[in-house]
């Protein structure tokens, strides 16, 4: 193998089965001491190369400047890739906030940046990493009856923001768009989340705040435009108020 690894060629079988213990290497007790020692080398260059790719992967976030939504900051092992969402997870977060009412939306678990749906197979992904990484979902207990009616009246204005958004990926920059959809936005769907908005506000104020700072944060994720600076400012003065 390799001469960093020299050290192991002098130990004798009792010395190499503590090692074995050590590493945790599985089904080798029985093994004699060459093939035990192979074993143990093998174990050693997996777990360097596993490093390695770690480091790789942890360079080419970087360089990508892929940001966790959770901590604002590049992933880290483990963390989980959405290909539907183009987005980054850290792992531990993603899988607490699936236990928050936040995270549902008719009943799906939806990305916290786009709003959008994790199909089953990412759910399924995210389940499989959790079990893998031992990190369980807390149950939590019954909720309020105006917990009940905050959670409600949040997945009704998520819908909102995500139709919004829907408007702003379709918005092709001219003057006369520009015109069209700032006119339906203030006059058909302004009124109808300020009137959840406000419902939301008396029944759970906290929640409210924060579901003006996740939609600041959903919107910045669209393209630069007039009318998403439009809808920001929106915001922004509903924030301030």
């Amino acid at each position: 193998m390799t001469t960093g690894l020299n050290w192991l060629k002098e130990l004798d079988i009792k010395a190499l089965h503590n090692v074995r213990k050590i590493k945790h290497i599985k089904n080798a007790s029985k093994l004699k001491k060459q093939e035990l020692l192979k074993k143990i080398e093998l174990t050693y260059l997996e777990n360097s190369s596993k490093l390695i790719q770690s480091i790789a992967k942890s360079y080419l976030l970087k360089k990508k400047e892929a940001i966790c939504p959770f901590t604002l900051e590049i992933p880290e092992t483990p963390y989980f890739y959405a290909d539907t969402k183009k987005t980054y997870y850290n792992l531990r977060p993603l899988v607490e906030y699936f236990s928050t009412p936040n995270s549902k939306n008719n009943g799906d678990c939806i990305c916290p940046v786009t709003r959008k749906p994790f199909t089953k197979d990412e759910l399924l992904n995210i389940n499989t990493m959790a079990k893998n990484y031992k990190i369980v979902i807390k149950k939590k207990p019954p909720e309020s009856p105006t917990k009940i009616q905050s959670t409600m009246l949040r997945a009704t204005l998520d819908q909102i923001v995500g139709d919004i958004t829907n408007i702003l990926a379709s918005f092709p920059g001219d003057m006369h768009s520009y015109r069209t959809l700032t006119t339906r936005i203030n006059r058909q769907i302004i009124p109808v989340f300020m009137e959840h908005y406000n419902r939301l506000k008396e029944v759970d104020a906290p929640e409210a705040r924060e579901l003006l700072e996740a939609t600041k944060n959903t919107i910045r994720q669209e393209y630069d435009s007039e009318l998403r600076e439009h809808v920001i400012y929106f915001i922004n003065v509903l924030a301030s108020r």
